[in-house]
C-alpha cells in the first residue's frame, strides 16, 4: 500500500511540476492548482517528515493524517469542468435540488397533518368500552402513540 501511495504522490508531484512550468503566473490564479498544492505539499511532508518520525508510535496521529489525505478525492470535482455530460448533471442537481428540498418539507407537513387528524379520530374509537378490547389495543399500539 506504501508503495502505491508513493507512486501516485511522485505522479502528482510531477504533474504540478508540469503544470507549474506551462501556466507560470496563471498557475496561482486558479483555486484547483492551489488545492493540488496543498495535497501534494501534505503528501510528501507525510513521506518525508510524518512516516519516519511518527514510525508506528502514534497511531491515531497516523489516521488523522490518513484522513486527511482522504480528501485527494476531491481532485475529482476538477474533472467536471471537462466533461459536458458531468457539467450538465451537475447543473441539473443544482436546479432540481431546491424544488426537492420543498417537496419533502411539504410532504413531512402532509404526514404530520394527516397523523394528527388519525390520531384526533381513533381516539374515540380507543377510548370507548364498547368496542373490542383487543382492536382497541391494537389501534392505540398502531396509531395511538404518533
Amino acid at each position: 500500500f506504501q508503495a502505491i501511495d508513493h507512486t501516485f504522490i511522485l505522479i502528482f508531484l510531477l504533474e504540478l511540476v508540469f503544470r507549474l512550468a506551462l501556466d507560470g503566473r496563471d498557475f496561482c490564479k486558479d483555486i484547483a492548482n492551489l488545492f493540488d498544492t496543498i495535497l501534494v505539499i501534505t503528501g510528501c511532508v507525510d513521506i518525508l517528515v510524518v512516516a519516519p518520525i511518527m514510525g508506528n508510535e502514534n497511531a491515531a496521529m497516523m489516521r488523522v493524517v490518513r484522513t486527511l489525505k482522504s480528501l485527494r478525492a476531491l481532485r475529482l470535482l476538477r474533472t467536471f469542468r471537462f466533461v459536458r455530460g458531468l457539467r450538465l448533471l451537475v447543473k441539473a442537481c443544482q436546479c432540481f435540488l431546491p424544488s426537492l428540498c420543498w417537496a419533502m418539507v411539504l410532504l413531512a407537513v402532509f404526514m404530520s397533518i394527516g397523523a394528527l387528524v388519525l390520531g384526533n379520530l381513533l381516539l374515540d374509537f380507543s377510548a370507548s368500552e364498547v368496542e373490542n378490547y383487543e382492536d382497541r389495543q391494537w389501534v392505540w399500539l398502531h396509531y395511538g402513540t404518533s
